[in-house]
């Protein structure tokens, strides 16, 4: 665990000094290449819901220079057919902006540590390097990303592999849409699959308001859910 803690902390001191001018001051958190300014700090509190669980979230990014930011995330969860209840993970992150110019390109890593016993999903933890490159246009914003995922419970573990092509389209000022599809290859072919997500997002001041839902082709499972995000 520690080879990964300093990889993640290495990550920070990254970008050159030279990267280091502002980046035009947008409240669309949203857009897949949208980057915190220094000192900015985001709040992004979920719920989202599948047939048989609910969830909340709470994450908080923190822009320490204008090419990094770190976060953490808290989730909670309700198990509408069992006790299954309670303090379902915790995540610590960063993300680096490596290049920006016509192609922008960001390193991403994080930690999501298992918090019940009793609910395998939610055991594991799961180390997760990743790498998104993209370009962003009057309309449209395009992006990819690929990440690598060890996922380790009590006693084995796995290997996931995400490639993630998304788009967002800006309708206006303060309405835009996302669309993505992440397809996913692991070292346990059960958790093959393929994932659908779709959103819709408006702009208030400082603020954004997201509904969004993905699908798992493989699982045949739907999650509906909605997000506000702050900017402070």
């Amino acid at each position: 665990m520690k080879r990964y803690l300093v990889i993640l902390a290495g990550l920070l001191v990254l970008p050159s000094a030279s990267m280091a001018a502002e980046r035009p001051f947008s409240t669309n958190m949203e857009d897949p290449l949208w980057m915190a300014a220094r000192n900015d700090i985001l709040s992004t509190t979920g719920l989202s819901f599948t047939h048989e669980v609910a969830e909340i979230s709470e994450k908080v990014l923190w822009g320490v220079t204008p090419n990094t930011s770190v976060w953490g995330a808290i989730r909670y969860r309700e198990d509408l057919n069992s006790d299954e209840d309670g303090l379902a993970n915790v995540q610590i992150g960063t993300v680096v902006r490596l290049a920006e110019g016509s192609m922008i390109y960001d390193a991403l890593a994080d930690i999501r540590f298992g918090a019940k016993d009793d609910v395998p999903e939610y055991y594991h933890t799961i180390y997760t390097l990743g790498i998104r490159g993209g370009t962003v246009r009057k309309n449209v914003t395009f992006t990819g990303t690929l990440k690598t995922s060890w996922v380790f419970d009590h006693d084995d573990g796995f290997a996931n592999i995400d490639f993630t092509p998304e788009m967002q389209f800006r309708f206006t000022e303060s309405w835009s849409s996302n669309l993505g599809v992440t397809f996913r290859k692991s070292t346990e072919s059960d958790f093959d699959d393929i994932f659908i997500n779709l959103g819709l997002n408006k702009i208030y001041g400082r603020t954004q308001w997201v509904g969004y839902m993905s699908y798992a082709i493989d699982e045949s499972d739907l999650t509906i859910g909605g997000r506000l995000h702050i900017l402070f």
